[in-house]
Order: C-alpha cells, then structure tokens, then sequence
C-alpha cells in the first residue's frame, strides 16, 4: 500500500491506542489487495472538489488536503480536481465559537462548492 505523509500517523494511532497487536504486514494477500484498491492514489476518474480549512488541526492542509492534490496532479487528473483552502476554516465549523476572532465557518464554502461541482458535472462549466 503506499503510504502518504499522514499514514503512518494514522497507522501509529490505530496501532498503539486502537488495537495495539494488530499487524497489517501479516494479513493475507487479499487484505492487503483490497486496502490497495481502496488507496489514495490521485488517480480519480470523475471530477472533485476538496475543501480544507487552513487552520485544521486535526488533518493539517500540508499534510493531507495539499498532499492529494499533488498526487491528483502527480497522475495527471489535475484537471479534474479543485482544492480549496478555505482561509481560517477549522476542521469543523463548531470550532469557531471557541475562537471567532481566529476562525470563520465553512458551511458556505461547502454548499457553493456543490453548487460548483453540480454545475461542473452537468452542463460542463468551469
């Protein structure tokens, strides 16, 4: 499986706090097969649009929303991939009464973007 900079966090997580005897290199071939098939590989097939907040903690931009936008470019579907950095947006919009001076709610960058990507899929508009 290939593994992104965020994996081995991820992995470590599940590893020591989740089931600490879990060996995912001694599973079977299929095991190992299906988690392939299911891995991000930046190769998509129909349009997509991401959107991070820049100040997410929990899935930090440089270290996921930025790294599969590189793999999308990376397997040449840049084209059909829109990342969005939403500036001040948390990981959930419920963080923002912690902090409003520092960050702003996404809901509104979440519909337009389906707004966006319904128009992009059905009558091909950029």
């Amino acid at each position: 499986m290939a593994a992104t900079p965020s994996m081995p966090g991820i992995r470590r997580v599940i590893r020591e706090e989740l089931d600490p005897d879990y060996d995912f290199a001694s599973r079977p071939r299929a095991v190992h097969k299906a988690v392939e098939r299911i891995s991000l590989t930046g190769k998509i097939r129909r349009p997509l649009i991401s959107l991070q907040g820049s100040l997410d903690a929990l899935t930090p931009p440089a270290a996921f929303g930025d790294v599969y936008h590189r793999m999308v470019t990376d397997a040449g579907r840049a084209g059909l991939h829109r990342y969005i950095t939403v500036a001040g947006g948390a990981h959930t919009d419920g963080l923002v009464l912690l902090d409003p001076d520092h960050l702003r709610p996404m809901l509104g960058n979440f519909t337009a973007a389906l707004s966006d990507l319904e128009s992009w899929t059905r009558h091909s508009t950029s």
